[in-house]
């Protein structure tokens, strides 16, 4: 499948008109990445910024004491790198495929001249900006007033896309190893299984593997509330 298309679909591309889609087709380079493969690293130039097309990536970077922390995690449609390429500085985090991963990649030269064409492009890029300072904002009041089991149940709901076959129960893919789950919402492995497992005793998931049933929405969103 040629992935070129699913730009028009991105969250800050979907309003534009048919010559600014097709001028950004033109202007976009298509890279793909393996599981596992790093995009960028932590301190690379930063050239250009990216959409994540197909695929899922988790933006991290070292702590001093040598661990990894997760800042967040990129869906389809969502751009990614866009500051440090404006800012014509270095990528401040490594970007890791989490599964084969397509990209589209804009050139920080290209994408200016995009933008000089074009300028209500720009317009959607300061507001994916603004989007992703708000949602800044918000993991670090989470991680700095919330303990470990809400943060948890806030990740379980927000990841809670589909429902079981049979029921109306919601059905939550962790997306992602424990490992990043637990680095994502300011936890190590051990107490994340901890967690999980206090839920499922007392009966408001079911586990299976990566999928989690979310058996209790409603004391599951109490939690989260708290």
């Amino acid at each position: 499948m040629n992935p070129r298309p699913l730009l028009r679909q991105a969250q800050i591309f979907r309003q534009l008109n048919e010559a600014e889609g097709r001028a950004l087709e033109r202007t976009a380079q298509i890279r793909y990445v393996e599981r596992g493969a790093a995009l960028f690293n932590e301190g690379d130039p930063a050239t250009g910024l990216f959409v994540l097309l197909t695929g899922r990536i988790k933006i991290c970077r070292s702590t001093p004491d040598g661990r990894t922390m997760v800042l967040h995690f990129v869906d389809p449609g969502q751009i990614f790198a866009e500051a440090a390429a404006i800012e014509l500085g270095e990528y401040p985090a490594t970007a890791i495929a989490l599964e084969e991963s397509a990209v589209a990649f804009f050139g920080r030269e290209e994408f200016i001249e995009l933008i000089r064409d074009h300028p209500s492009i720009s317009l959607k890029v300061m507001g994916g900006l603004a989007r992703w300072i708000r949602e800044f904002v918000a993991k670090i009041e989470e991680l700095t007033t919330r303990d470990v089991s809400t943060r948890l149940a806030r990740y379980l709901l927000n990841q809670a896309t589909g429902s079981r076959s049979g029921s109306d129960l919601p059905v939550a893919d962790l997306g992602a190893s424990k490992g990043d789950v637990a680095a994502s919402i300011g936890t190590v492995n051990e107490t994340l299984s901890r967690c999980l497992r206090r839920f499922r005793d007392l009966e408001i998931i079911e586990v299976d593997g990566s999928l989690i049933t979310i058996l209790a929405p409603d004391r599951l969103r109490q939690i989260a509330d708290t």
